[in-house]
């Protein structure tokens, strides 16, 4: 359809441009009153509105801030709900939260939360879009998520059952990340329920190699004897760091991660705890698709997934 008509058949029936396209392409926001006026109208011009393709399609809400720390997440959490979403038959489309009104604009019935840091107060003013988190600290909507707490307990409990009791914990240097904060508290939290007076916190730049502030760190803390990297992104510029000063791991340090998708590429491989990205995407999309195919009703409920520890010869007993 041109412009032109378009522009015309809005004019008869009264209505802004913007509504007689948003009714002529089967648009669900539309009021079924004034959907009725515009396809009699365009039934005047011959007009026969082609059917709608996108009534199942899914958005991906992703945080228009630089997260240098979470690109390798971001990445790999993406592409996994691309491909669950191609087996499915399902569309995906990326929203930045500088371009929210594509949700209405492109009636996305259902969106998903993955980042924690994505601002879901910019989120009250949709109402026809059903959001789910995949994420620990939006839990005000429905979704599935991993487990933070028990995973950090999880490697915690492991290298103290291995005999280690000066436990480094390594995080991005990057402010402001509430998961972040919480696995430091279940860091913490751990040692004080062990009656254990050390703690350590190094502050590791992802994508520098500038390694003296926390190596330093490290040394002053005598002996220390793991560290848990509680983000995958920093584990590189740990692993370099500890090599390029000959720190050997597991003789002098054992390591463990918090992911599994680089740590079993590094020379030795890493011991780490798992999350399970599958049974998050499938429980999340399980729910869409039902709603979506009118199976079920739509679940509101809000569930954790707990990791699995996957190990490697990084950590020895001491």
């Amino acid at each position: 359809m041109s412009q032109a008509v378009l522009k015309k058949i809005a004019e008869i029936s009264g209505v802004s441009i913007t509504t007689a396209h948003r009714a002529l392409t089967g648009h669900p926001y539309v009021k079924a009153e004034v959907k009725k006026k515009v396809l009699k109208t365009a039934a005047s011009f011959n007009y026969v509105p082609p059917q709608v393709a996108q009534k199942h399609q899914i958005a991906v809400l992703i945080s228009a801030n630089p997260e240098p720390y979470l690109s390798l997440y971001r990445s790999n959490i993406l592409g996994m709900i691309l491909a669950e979403c191609g087996k499915r038959g399902l569309g995906v489309e990326a929203v930045i939260s500088e371009n929210l009104q594509v949700l209405d604009d492109h009636f996305l019935r259902y969106a998903l939360i993955c980042q924690s840091t994505f601002d879901v107060k910019l989120l009250k003013k949709y109402k026809n879009t059903a959001f789910f988190s995949m994420n620990s600290l939006h839990t005000q909507y429905p979704g599935t998520a991993t487990d933070e707490i028990q995973t950090i307990r999880l490697g915690m409990d492991y290298l103290y059952n291995s005999g280690h009791r000066r436990i480094a914990a390594a995080v991005p240097m990057w402010e402001n990340d509430p998961v972040i904060d919480l696995r430091l508290q279940t860091y913490y939290d751990f040692y004080r329920e062990k009656n254990l007076d050390y703690r350590n916190v190094l502050r590791v730049m992802p994508q520098s190699c500038n390694y003296a502030s926390w190596l330093e760190q490290l040394h002053s803390q005598d002996g220390t004897d793991a560290i848990f990297s509680m983000g995958e992104d920093i584990l590189p510029a740990i692993y370099y760091g500890l090599n390029q000063h000959n720190i050997k791991i597991p003789e002098d340090l054992s390591l463990l991660s918090f992911e599994n998708e680089i740590a079993c590429f590094l020379n030795p491989p890493i011991t780490a705890v798992a999350q399970d990205f599958k049974t998050i995407i499938n429980h999340t999309l399980d729910r869409i698709e039902n709603a979506l195919n009118q199976t079920a009703a739509l679940d509101k409920t809000y569930e954790l997934i707990p990791s699995s520890l996957v190990e490697r010869t990084s950590v020895r007993q001491r």
